[in-house]
């Protein structure tokens, strides 16, 4: 028996982490407040329910990368705890996460808490947001042309409110720079500058947020970069979603506010990126404020340059964005069960 418990929103996206062909498999479908607020209730009551020395349970977070924390102990910490309670087997409970620095916080949390490597839950990290990008395959033909004179320098959107992008958007706004691009803010903040509060909502895209699967081309053709305000940034939560994919099939450069390793999660994960021009390094930064600081200052550099040099340097990343636009097509016609995932952290 195989008992799945997972958030009952995005069901049949976050079901590519799941195998359900196999007639005992059980889905337990919970609201997402009850997983946060009531998961050790949850498990204890499958616990009762079925005999678990000949059943799993998996616990499928795969959607957002959330750093999940239950009565202040970390989603992994609960599950290991709730395992060594009822002497359970690592193949007895599974998490899956979209948070590719679970495994790092994960072996932290044993060490601080005397826990033995030995024994530990099976954890997997599983990459969902593809699945914003399925459709990709029928719009193959997508090709940007490099035309001169492209209006802006940047594009930088911005949905739900993250202190990052407050952050990003004021420090384009105090070095002037947002008079280079095309900036979107589809929330209010008390973090944002009193006069880019006057301004909201910027409305770049013309779009509401979420709006995925809407051809966005025009900001993309029009632009040289994107600085591409990850769902996460601190350096405990990390997650690729839609907005990082979506500049491989727009074929654009990008600067990434996002978690420590980001771009060496998409390395692994086949694409290339723009180290050369962008100093990268700043991805190896695990202090928050240092990273955020060696961001800004790749931006800074990418804004104060000319048109034409940028028009150039666009030019150049033909093989790149060829190679990145192809493993998307890739990945995106590909079964969810085949899509990328690394199951070896334990």
């Amino acid at each position: 028996m195989n008992i799945v418990i997972k958030d009952n929103s995005n069901y049949n996206e976050s079901l590519g982490a799941i195998n359900l062909t196999d007639p005992n498999t059980l889905l337990i479908l919970s609201p997402h407040s009850e997983l946060s607020s009531d998961i050790v209730s949850i498990l204890t009551h499958a616990y009762k329910q079925y005999d678990l020395n000949d059943a799993t349970i998996t616990l499928c977070y795969p959607e957002e990368p959330w750093w999940k924390m239950v009565s202040q102990i970390p989603l992994t910490g609960v599950c290991h705890l709730f395992m060594e309670e009822h002497n359970l087997k690592s193949s007895n409970l599974i998490l899956i996460t979209g948070n590719f620095l679970a495994p790092d916080m994960y072996r932290r949390w044993r060490t601080e808490n005397n826990k033995s490597d030995k024994s530990s839950i099976d954890l997997k990290v599983h990459y969902t947001h593809w699945d914003h990008w399925t459709d990709v395959q029928k719009r193959h033909n997508y090709y940007a042309t490099h035309k001169k004179g492209r209006y802006f320098k940047y594009v930088n959107l911005n949905g739900a409110r993250r202190r990052h992008r407050s952050d990003i958007l004021n420090y384009l706004h105090g070095n002037n720079f947002m008079k280079f691009g095309l900036n979107s803010c589809h929330y209010i903040s008390s973090r944002l500058h009193v006069d880019l509060q006057k301004m909201l909502p910027l409305r770049a895209d013309h779009l509401l947020p979420n709006s995925h699967h809407v051809d966005q081309s025009h900001l993309y053709d029009n632009t040289y970069f994107s600085i591409v305000t990850e769902t996460c940034f601190s350096n405990n939560e990390g997650g690729i979603t839609e907005k990082s994919y979506k500049t491989f099939y727009y074929r654009h450069p990008f600067v990434m506010v996002s978690s420590p390793g980001t771009l060496a999660v998409l390395h692994k994960l086949g694409f290339k990126t723009f180290d050369g021009l962008i100093d990268e390094s700043y991805d190896n930064i695990k202090d928050d404020d240092k990273r955020m600081d060696a961001i800004k200052k790749e931006i800074h550099k990418l804004c104060n340059m000319s048109n034409e040099e940028l028009n150039d340097w666009h030019q150049s990343l033909s093989d790149i964005y060829d190679h990145n636009q192809n493993l998307l097509y890739h990945w995106s016609c590909t079964s969810r069960r085949d899509r990328p995932r690394n199951d070896n952290y334990n």
